[in-house]
């Protein structure tokens, strides 16, 4: 072994976070702190910062912080521009809640994307009206899709916005 151990929090939940910085005022041997996405909030940002580690975010940009990340407006913007192509005119998104604890700036920047693209058609749609948020998770997802797909005027596609493998299941055959 490489002589490293990990450790993995989820700082999304206000809870998790005090659990999280209560442990590591307990845990001497951290070296450095790798955040897989966070959260939009500067109070965490701040917090994480005082701890005086090496940090660096994932999937994410984070001003003043060291962030790897894809540029997440041309991806969304790609995949629906992709979808338009294929012949689809009502494209759906499924993202995350809006909730004010988990939001981040990937999810702000794939829906502007999408809205982007979507802008592209100029036939008038807001599309605004088709972005669907859910909670995280196959079947809060599910559910998501399900009165989607029960709609009157249902989409042809659906742009999901997160996928996350480990939690995949098959959908109701509504469709």
């Amino acid at each position: 072994t490489s002589g490293y151990d990990v450790q993995l929090h989820n700082l999304v939940r206000p809870e998790a976070r005090n659990r999280f910085f209560d442990r590591m005022s307990i845990v001497k041997r951290v070296d450095a702190v790798i955040s897989v996405g966070l959260p939009d909030d500067q109070d965490l940002v701040i917090a994480l910062r005082t701890l005086g580690l090496p940090l660096v975010v994932l999937g994410a940009r984070v001003p003043g912080l060291t962030s790897v990340a894809i540029d997440d407006v041309e991806a969304a913007r790609t995949a629906v521009r992709h979808l338009i192509h294929q012949g689809h005119r009502r494209i759906a998104m499924l993202s995350d809640k809006d909730d004010g604890t988990s939001w981040t700036t990937a999810t702000r920047s794939r829906r502007q994307g999408y809205r982007e693209a979507l802008a592209e058609l100029a036939d008038g749609r807001d599309p605004r009206h088709d972005v669907v948020e859910s909670e995280p998770g196959c079947d809060a997802g599910a559910r998501a899709v399900t009165a989607l797909m029960t709609r009157p005027d249902r989409p042809s596609a659906i742009f999901a916005e997160y996928d996350e493998p480990w939690t995949r299941k098959r959908l109701p055959r509504i469709f």
